[in-house]
């Protein structure tokens, strides 16, 4: 019940938009947790090829869940490619060569992207768990987001569909959330064909 009711509480705070619930499987990849909150409408989000064998296994939806995380091997990405997952959030330029490849080896015709950029905005929570300040190791700076969506044909066989924020975990306002979320649209705003945020962050 709890699950089920935190999953709402969410949900109702988007309600009049069109905003898609995603789970993060790395916070709890238990069968019956995943489960309950795919039935209560929930995509997935998952860090690896064996969070997006649970999310199957579970009852997901590949077109449900988003591949993300720093660390996708070619083999995982194949995989996520072979079952059909709807969204991977890409964290370099070398991932996206590799999806690209794989797409072609796979006979996708269109793998659906989003770039994580790095925002360069500081969450209000311990350091080592802030992910989107201009030190971290973690997606791509404005500039080069900016370099990639000028030479989309350089990528045939992806499309280039949203931006993808994460700052950090245990964020208990949304203050730098939303300056991040503003950077992201000013961002995009000469790009009409990109027509989602994809917002991640742990709350306390």
């Amino acid at each position: 019940p709890r699950l089920r009711a935190n999953y709402e509480r969410i949900r109702q705070a988007f309600a009049g938009l069109d905003a898609h619930i995603h789970y993060s499987a790395k916070a709890n990849g238990n069968l019956a947790v995943l489960t309950a909150l795919i039935n209560a409408g929930a995509g997935i989000d998952a860090v690896s090829g064996g969070e997006i064998h649970r999310a199957l296994a579970a009852g997901a939806d590949p077109v449900r869940i988003v591949f993300a995380g720093v660390g996708k091997t070619v083999p995982e990405l194949r995989y996520a490619l072979r079952v059909g997952v709807g969204w991977i959030n890409v964290e370099n330029v070398a991932e996206l060569d590799h999806i690209d490849a794989l797409a072609l080896e796979t006979g996708r015709e269109s793998v659906r992207v989003a770039l994580r950029l790095n925002p360069d905005v500081a969450a209000s929570t311990h350091p080592h768990i802030a992910t989107g300040h201009g030190g971290a190791k973690f997606g791509l700076a404005a500039p080069i987001v900016a370099e990639v969506l000028a030479q989309t044909s350089r990528w045939p066989r992806i499309t280039l569909a949203g931006i993808h924020v994460h700052i950090g975990s245990q964020l208990g306002d949304v203050d730098a959330t939303r300056r991040a979320v503003q950077a992201a649209l000013d961002l995009i705003a000469p790009y009409p064909h990109i027509r989602t945020v994809n917002i991640v962050g742990g709350l306390p």
